[in-house]
């Protein structure tokens, strides 16, 4: 089933697959895009991006510790919901998250985003 949620595409002027590839070290490559899901700790850092198969390649982490290079999905991205307890007025209701775009991300090195993670 198709989600409703529309998750925001890194700019067309994100590199496309595979054009970073050779250019220079891993951790010297930028991050022009972040997305995250709000409430835990996983995060998708945007180096390249396929707007035809609209997929990403970068820097992941969504188990602690355990981040990787690798491709994802945006479809499925948006696809991932994770409710989240809230108490409000003395009771535990859940609210659904969903993976957002940060529009306040600033560009940086792979370096110094892992030097940032802790």
């Amino acid at each position: 089933m198709k989600a409703t949620y529309t998750l925001k595409r890194p700019s067309i002027k994100t590199p496309k697959l595979y054009e970073t590839e050779n250019e220079i070290e891993a951790n010297e490559i930028l991050i022009v895009a972040h997305y995250f899901l709000p409430g835990t700790i996983c995060d998708w850092y945007v180096m390249e991006f396929d707007e035809e198969n609209d997929l990403i390649f970068g820097w992941a982490e969504i188990i602690s510790g355990c981040g990787e290079l690798g491709y994802s999905s945006l479809e499925e991205m948006e696809e991932i919901v994770v409710m989240s307890k809230m108490h409000m007025l003395g009771k535990v209701i859940q609210i659904p998250c969903h993976v957002e775009f940060d529009e306040h991300w600033t560009p940086r090195t792979l370096g110094e985003v892992l030097a940032n993670r802790g």
